[in-house]
């Protein structure tokens, strides 16, 4: 029987939106401030992972510790919280060769320097059990805010930090502030370490493995001149570039390159291809590899130039294949980047930005909001869309289930505003950790609770009604069904409580659009046409 129908036309648009709606989100925090850095997909839900500030409001842990870690379930309820003094992590990865263990990276004390904060490392199972940890540095210590890794394939790990001292684990050092990267093995022992970078400045933040077994480090700065393992032409001396170093399975430098313009460029993340790779990058100048890359004017009140995202591709050997920027006259840069199966890119971004490519920004004045969009393989703007509310939100650790679903983790500000909506929310807290997941409704999406095979739409294409048969039980509580237009509009919304479905579509403009079946465990979107 029908319960409702509802007509909702609207006006066609020229502008490309996204159809990610937010199937849950949590939020977790103290009575001060706390920020989820991470996240992984376990086998049953999820590990997020991030700071924390005091032992009050949600946290039932002992204050004195520097890292707070949870696990949620598939639909985002706390299974249980753990609380370390150990690594203060920035940085969460599944380890290669048991996918239930974790590695962990950040900030931790060696025994001889507990007061000093060096590069500290930790390695747990599914239940948060510490399996070991170990740190790594000297008695100067690290310069801390940039720690990052990832796991290898022989099962150890690679961590990375900014030294401005050598000594100790740290064999090299070239004056300034330089890039160290450290590879242990499965056990926490150290293996090598290379450091990279001039007498100049250079930061990293960022390593991948390759497919060759070595390593794609990321970096910024302004090397030039004599000694180190860093030299480039730069466009200008005062202001960094974004760089790439290629490293063998040993730590040996095999290439790194320099990218950008007169103004400041840097690496922000980075995703390997089956041509090349793909850097993700803060980008601010008009020349240089820049040029035509589309940079939307703005500066900020000292007249330094916004930063756009600036994603470039590069082959084998780091050679440009296309560079593109993204954004608004505010700042905006990159968090995580995926590949999808079209050969696209899905981007996970903060911006501050209210004009240019991001329309709809939730947030009041110059404060952040989750930005996502989707481009073709050469880096054409397909749609995009911003998610947050009114204070600031941001994103930091993205994982992905499908091409068509995803759990975000970052912080929030405040709730209930905009998009944001948690009921478990502390009122009188402050940042709190912000975990939600996200479905794109406008592509076409099986959920595992039902197959395409399973929901037959006909005709198709269709002139007056539509028809839809499930081919085996199907829950009808709370069912929705929504057309959506290829502007990604819903222009019918109706809602059902039992089969047969018939759906008058004679209202309907001719053309493409998409029929999207959603209950409180399923959602599905198929392509009809209409004559």
């Amino acid at each position: 029987m029908k319960k409702l129908i509802t007509i909702i036309i609207l006006v066609s648009s020229q502008l490309v939106f996204g159809q990610f709606q937010i199937n849950w989100q949590q939020s977790f925090g103290s009575m001060g401030s706390e920020h989820a850095y991470d996240i992984v997909k376990t086998s049953d839900g999820y590990l997020v992972v991030g700071s924390l500030n005091t032992g009050s409001g949600q946290v039932t842990c002992e204050e004195g510790s520097s890292m707070w870690l949870l696990k949620l379930d598939d639909d985002g309820n706390l299974q249980w919280q753990g609380c370390y003094d150990s690594v203060g992590t920035r940085r969460m990865v599944k380890a290669i060769d048991n996918n239930t263990f974790y590695y962990l990276i950040g900030v931790g004390p060696i025994e001889a320097y507990p007061s000093i904060a060096n590069l500290g490392f930790m390695k747990i199972d599914s239940a948060g059990m510490i399996l070991w940890h170990n740190s790594f540095g000297n008695s100067i210590g690290i310069l801390t805010g940039d720690e990052d890794g990832t796991a290898t394939k022989d099962g150890g790990v690679i961590g990375t930090a900014q030294i401005d001292s050598k000594g100790g684990d740290i064999t090299n050092w070239y004056g300034s502030y330089d890039a160290w990267v450290i590879k242990l093995d499965s056990l926490g022992n150290k293996e090598w370490d290379v450091t990279l970078g001039s007498p100049w400045v250079e930061h990293i933040n960022g390593i991948i493995q390759t497919d060759d077994g070595g390593y794609l480090a990321g970096l910024y700065g302004a090397p030039r001149g004599e000694g180190g393992t860093l030299n480039c032409n730069v466009e200008d001396p005062l202001n960094s570039e974004a760089i790439a170093v290629k490293i063998d399975s040993l730590g040996n430098i095999e290439w790194h390159r320099c990218y950008g313009g007169s103004q400041g460029e840097h690496v922000i993340t980075m995703l390997k291809l089956e041509d090349g790779y793909l850097l993700g990058c803060g980008g601010s100048s008009t020349d240089g590899d820049m040029l035509n890359s589309g940079w939307h004017y703005g500066w900020n009140h000292l007249g330094t130039p916004h930063r756009d995202v600036w994603l470039v591709k590069i082959d084998f050997d780091g050679n440009i294949i296309w560079q593109k920027c993204y954004g608004g006259s505010d700042d905006d840069y990159p968090k995580k980047i995926f590949q999808t199966e079209d050969g696209g890119y899905m981007i996970f971004a903060n911006t501050q930005s209210h004009n240019g490519d991001i329309v709809y920004n939730p947030s009041d004045g110059d404060q952040a909001s989750v930005w996502v969009f989707k481009i073709d393989s050469i880096g054409q703007l397909l749609w995009q869309q911003c998610i947050g509310g009114h204070a600031e939100e941001r994103v930091y650790g993205v994982a992905k289930n499908s091409d068509y679903n995803y759990v975000v983790a970052g912080e929030m500000f405040f709730s209930p505003s905009g998009d944001v909506n948690c009921s478990n929310f502390e009122y009188g807290s402050r940042t709190n950790y912000w975990v939600f997941s996200i479905t794109d409704t406008i592509t076409s999406i099986t959920e595992t609770r039902l197959k395409p095979n399973e929901v037959k739409i006909y005709p198709n294409p269709a002139k007056s009604i539509i028809n839809i048969d499930f081919q085996n039980a199907y829950n009808f509580q709370n069912i929705n069904i929504d057309i959506i237009d290829i502007n990604g509009k819903t222009v019918l919304e109706t809602s059902y409580d039992s089969a047969p479905i018939k759906i008058d579509i004679k209202q309907l403009n001719k053309g493409l659009y998409l029929i999207k079946i959603q209950n409180h465990k399923t959602i599905i979107t198929k392509k009809i046409i209409i004559q």
